[in-house]
């Protein structure tokens, strides 16, 4: 019951991370094309949104490719399994 409690108050540590990183890039890309509108300058300007249009979200990874994430979620399987290992042993010591 603790474990599983504390698993769900870091996984929500993370999302708010999350969140927190995703609001963070979209504030840089408002003040970057805020600053590109107001300099009135077009070459500026069509570097901003040229780099702006890049921006892929939903990206696909090719085979033997991984993320920090996906790596952080096998450590933590690994962990968990191991942990539960050592709980089943001390319970049959018992």
């Amino acid at each position: 019951m603790l474990f599983s409690f504390l698993n769900y108050y870091k996984e929500n540590l993370d999302d708010i991370k999350y969140f927190n990183n995703e609001k963070t890039n979209i504030d840089f890309k408002l003040i970057s094309l805020k600053t590109a509108l107001n300099s009135g300058n077009t070459d500026f300007i069509k570097l901003i949104l040229d780099e702006l249009v890049k921006t892929e979200r939903n990206f696909k990874l090719n085979q033997g490719e991984s993320t920090v994430e996906l790596e952080k979620v096998k450590v933590e399987s690994q962990a968990n399994h191991i942990l539960a290992q050592v709980i089943e042993k001390l319970n049959l010591k018992k």
